[in-house]
Parts: C-alpha cells; structure tokens; sequence
C-alpha cells in the first residue's frame, strides 16, 4: 500500500468526530494519518446525483471543521499516482508549516 511503501503512519476508516449542520456526527474517513493531522478520502462512485451531493456536503464538513484532507476521485490513479498522491501530502504539510510561520512573523 502507499502509505506503507512511504512509512507513513495512518489509521483505516478511523472514527472522526465533526459537527455537520449543528449536529455532532462521527465519520469514518477512508485513511487518518495521525502523526499529519490529515485524511484521505477516496470518492470512486461515478454518475450518482445523491452520491455527488454527499460527497460535496462532507467535503465542506471537513473543510468548515479546519480539517486538512485530500479528496480523491478515479482521475487520481492515472500516471504516477503515487507520486502525485505524496506530493499532495508533502504541499498540505509545507503549507502549514508557511501559516505557522507567517502567523510567528506577523506577532512579533
């Protein structure tokens, strides 16, 4: 697997606690890589209305949460997936280390 070839450390389908439409709710994201603070979903089911709309509805739970997350479709898996699914991980970590930085600058 992916994470594993990489030494990543993650849990599968982990329960996360989120609040969605005022409501505390659980999900199960497909991967939570806890030493990242970041997750994985992969979003594979095509030509679904339903399936769209929920996908979209918890894309912006997680996002609304300040939950760092890669969201992924079947296009991800051409090419060099791999690769681009680790530089995906390796941007989202760079960027809060810039944030953090920023925010230690702008204080001073």
């Amino acid at each position: 697997m992916l994470l594993d070839r990489n030494g990543v450390e993650y849990f599968y389908e982990y329960p996360l606690a989120v609040m969605d439409e005022g409501k505390l709710k659980i999900y199960y994201p497909d991967f939570t890589l806890p030493g990242n603070g970041l997750i994985i979903e992969y979003f594979g089911m095509k030509g679904n209305a339903d399936y769209d709309r929920q996908k979209c509805h918890k894309i912006a739970v997680y996002r609304k949460a300040g939950i760092d997350g890669l969201f992924l479709l079947d296009d991800c898996f051409k090419g060099d997936w791999p690769s681009r699914i680790m530089g995906q991980v390796e941007r989202v970590l760079a960027g809060r280390v810039e944030r953090f930085c920023n925010r230690q600058v702008m204080r001073r």
